[in-house]
């Protein structure tokens, strides 16, 4: 059975629209409409109207177009799978008086072909372990969306026996190893459809398939009832709406699947858990973890204590024919406005030289000399990160940083972070009004104005203007200058719960951060008196897990929180580190102003008072 996704593309939400035809593809429509209220259903035509008894909408025939004000509908839409028989049916509507401009017809050239959920019973490989499966063949910023989701799942399972493996593309693996709420990842190649996998399908008692929106590929119910309620009630939902948003099959339904996400007011970071079933939102925490050695690529390029900005410029040779791209000749001229009013920032050119062009004024070239893990270090101790939309704009997100997004042919309401600074030109504002995303049949945007290469959405968001912008961000970054106020002696651990009530007192509501250590279970008894409240980071929920703290996945090079969300951050770990310095600029940049961090060096105790200034 064919299956269709609604045009999201091609209608306007809370139009008027006649649908011709009552078929396969109108069924499909009247059915998804009755459930969305996406638009006003004036009525459908169908020249076999008198056997359409029990359709949910009004059937007329053709003739009843004449009687019908065309001020009554904005469009008509074409709803048949066939192009001849599509060209008579606009033939006929144009004889029956109705304008050509109020006729759509959609050449249906991305079928989804429907593949049914695989069900299986019993206990599956392992009784008491529930094992998971999550597949995703896009790009690395639609992984991070996965391994968005996968995180939130273990937070909703992690009392239960789970096991949650990714299988994506094969350079995506380095990266994922270090993630400590996912199990294992494998490459992974699609050759056809998911079907074909069975090896995958034999060894999971769920699989789910990810591109753009979730797919179940194969489940079994009733074990998941035994393990969760709320996550039986998500996979049975998804499996109801496969028919209208399984995009991970064939793949070409990125635009009406993104639109759908859209229209349920859901963006990138949400776009799987449409129905809001599963415990997550797009203000819901986002944790991404690397390798402490990745610093090191900041010590071999004599990083590790400057300040520095990463530019990443992509889709200038690989992507001729893609349109998100932002003129070479402008990275050049942002580079040296930037060195001109800030001679003491290095400039730092990261990415794949498969896709990118050299920028020849940037002071360091990183251009296919690292490693996505390594990419997460430069990152998240940047200034700020300067690209198009990407996976590394959605990485610095993750990273808690910020990235500058040369947004052009980008959908703000889904792509966008608050804590980015997007930029749009005054072309797009004002003559396009939407974007290009999936506007085509291939992976490359198009632009909606048929401008070919470097349209002017893009050509009109000048260097001077994006400069503009990171300079008014650096000139606000916050300087995480600091002073030791004290040091404590402790000769046992029962000292540091001395040490640790004369600095917290009997001041209440403070907002305690502990990063999980060696000390943990000393420092609790002291914090569970303190009327405080405490959030506890670590890389194992149910070894951190108290009643009176919050519990998140975390570690000392990345703190899942805002800025300035601490009065109090405990660190005991930093004589164990090879780089101190990040972790501490880390606990400095969520402390408060006038907070102060603890931290643990040769059985002493520094306490660090943050105090802040901008940068110059």
């Amino acid at each position: 059975m064919n299956l269709f996704l609604f045009p999201y593309d091609r209608i306007k939400k809370d139009s008027n629209i006649i649908f011709y035809g009552a078929g396969d593809v109108g069924s499909q429509f009247a059915e998804e409409l009755q459930k969305t209220n996406y638009c006003n259903v004036v009525c459908y035509i169908d020249k076999n109207y008198e056997e359409k008894v029990d359709f949910p909408y009004k059937v007329l025939p053709p003739e009843a177009l004449l009687e019908i004000d065309e001020t009554s509908y904005d469009n008509i839409f074409i709803c048949v799978n066939n192009d001849v028989l599509g060209e008579e049916i606009k033939a006929k509507l144009l004889s029956l008086k109705v304008k050509g401009n109020k006729i759509i017809f959609e050449k249906f050239k991305r079928i989804l072909n429907n593949q049914k959920t695989e069900y299986e019973t019993g206990n599956g490989i392992e009784p008491d372990v529930l094992r998971i499966a999550l597949i995703s063949t896009c790009g690395f910023g639609d992984l991070l969306m996965v391994i968005f989701f996968a995180l939130h799942l273990r937070k909703l399972l992690y009392k239960c026996k789970i096991v949650i493996d990714i299988h994506t593309k094969q350079n995506y693996i380095h990266v994922i190893k270090t993630i400590p709420y996912i199990d294992n990842c494998y490459p992974f190649k699609v050759r056809g459809k998911y079907s074909n996998c069975s090896n995958i399908y034999n060894n999971y008692d769920i699989v789910l398939g990810f591109k753009i929106l979730a797919g179940v590929l194969k489940v079994n119910l009733g074990k998941v009832h035994k393990f969760s309620s709320i996550f039986f009630n998500y996979l049975e939902n998804l499996i109801k709406q496969n028919k209208f948003i399984c995009s991970w099959q064939e793949g070409r339904f990125y635009l009406q699947a993104k639109n759908y996400a859209e229209f349920c007011g859901k963006n990138m970071l949400e776009q799987f858990n449409l129905q809001d079933i599963l415990p997550y939102n797009r203000n819901s925490s986002t944790y991404f973890e690397f390798a402490e050695q990745d610093f090191k690529i900041l010590q071999e390029n004599k990083l590790e204590y400057k300040k520095y900005i990463t530019i990443c410029v992509t889709a200038n040779i690989a992507l001729r024919n893609c349109i998100k791209i932002w003129p070479l000749s402008y990275y050049r001229i942002l580079i040296d406005l930037i060195k001109a009013k800030y001679p003491y920032i290095t400039i730092v050119q990261i990415g794949d030289s498969g896709d990118s062009d050299m920028l020849e004024n940037a002071d360091v070239n990183l251009l296919s000399k690292t490693n996505l893990s390594e990419v997460c270090a430069l990152l998240k101790n940047a200034l700020v990160h300067i690209g198009i939309e990407g996976g590394l704009i959605h990485l610095i997100y993750f990273l808690n940083n910020t990235g500058v997004l040369l947004a052009g042919v980008t959908a703000s309401n889904y792509y966008f972070y608050e804590s980015n600074i997007n930029l749009y030109s005054d072309f797009f504002a004002k003559e396009c009004k939407r974007d290009c995303i999936f506007i085509s049949d291939n992976d490359n945007p198009v632009c909606i104005k048929n401008m070919n290469h470097t349209p002017k959405c893009m050509e009109m968001l000048y260097p001077e203007l994006v400069f503009e912008k990171v300079s008014e961000h650096i000139d606000n970054l916050p300087d995480y200058s600091y002073k030791t106020e004290c040091v404590f002696e402790f000769n046992c651990e029962n000292d540091l719960n001395s040490v640790l009530n004369t600095i917290i007192g009997q001041r209440n509501h403070l907002n305690i951060c502990l990063v999980y250590h060696k000390y943990y279970n000393t420092v609790l008894s002291s914090l569970e008196k303190a009327n405080c409240n405490l959030t506890i980071y670590g890389k194992n929920l149910l070894e951190i897990e108290q009643e009176f703290a919050n519990s998140e996945y975390g570690f000392i090079y990345n703190i899942p929180a805002k800025d300035n969300t601490f009065d109090i951050t405990l660190n005991f770990s930093m004589q164990d580190l090879k780089y101190p310095q990040f972790a501490l600029n880390e606990a400095l940049r969520v402390t408060k102003e006038n907070g102060i961090v603890l931290i643990e060096h040769d059985k002493s105790l520094s306490v660090i008072k943050k105090e802040k200034q901008n940068a110059k």
